[in-house]
């Protein structure tokens, strides 16, 4: 039996009442039978593989590979995902290099070909971090399908916890909101920015998208939201802004976030 995360709520309210809750229906999700038996299987069979083949087509390890990264839509697209791996990091014409989507940089990083092989293959703590990684993404999906509203949010808190923590330069971490789909989003919705912003150049995207963050908050820097108080504050902004009726009339949060999340 699977679990349901409860969301009696939404917007500002809705966000309380899933924090206050957060840590019991977490648990509850990683404890479904279904999800017991997948990772289990995920952590006794990840050591013995032998060949990325064997990985890309055994669909239970790609159900808990993808779905740690929000990759699951491409469940079915072996031969792309195994290209991604086969080529994979160090060269800047390797496929997640060229990708503008950096999830597929991060999934490639977790599952190097030397992984792979049978020789090195992913140890007890990296086991760990993926598995917690899919329990948190399939806590946010399940929440999605109250609220997609919330389900951005949560992914809003997680991935500025991950741009921190990368300790990139300001100038790349806007690179990188701008490149992760569900986090540009965010963003876009929070600061109001026009469906045009897409279309112009990607550096002058990046400035406009510093100059917003630097208006509401008094600095551009994005190391600022490693405080509780000014990420609380964007995640609030982000909530307020997606609930207007306009906003929503255009398709820029409800709409379309899960399409981008599962994209």
């Amino acid at each position: 039996m699977t679990y349901s995360v409860s969301v009696p709520m939404v917007g500002l309210a809705g966000w309380q009442f899933l924090k206050s809750t957060e840590a019991r229906q977490k648990d509850a999700i990683a404890e479904a039978a279904p999800q017991k038996r997948d990772i289990a299987y995920f952590r006794d069979k990840m050591p013995t593989i032998q060949s990325v083949g064997e990985f890309v087509n055994d669909p239970r390890l790609m159900r808990i590979a993808l779905g740690a990264f929000g990759l699951e839509g491409d469940a079915l697209n072996r031969a792309f995902i195994e290209r991604i791996i086969t080529d994979g990091t160090s060269e800047p014409e390797a496929l997640a290099n060229r990708l503008a989507d950096k999830t597929y940089l991060a999934f490639a990083e977790a599952f190097p070909i030397s992984k792979l092989n049978g020789s090195d293959p992913l140890q007890s703590d990296e086991l760990d971090a993926i598995i917690s990684s899919y329990n948190t993404r399939r806590y946010e999906s399940s929440v999605g399908v109250s609220s997609e509203d919330l389900r951005v949010a949560l992914y809003l808190e997680r991935g500025l916890s991950d741009l921190i923590a990368s300790t990139a330069n300001d100038e790349t971490m806007y690179f990188r909101v701008l490149g992760d789909p569900p986090l540009r989003l965010a963003f876009e919705t929070a600061f109001g920015l026009p469906g045009t912003f897409a279309s112009i150049d990607i550096d002058q995207q990046a400035e406009t998208l510093a100059n917003a963050v630097s208006r509401r908050f008094g600095t551009s820097s994005l190391a600022q939201f490693e405080e509780q108080e000014q990420r609380d504050r964007l995640i609030q902004l982000f909530l307020v802004r997606a609930s207007v009726p306009e906003t929503s009339s255009k398709s820029i949060a409800a709409q379309t976030a899960l399409a981008l999340l599962t994209s």
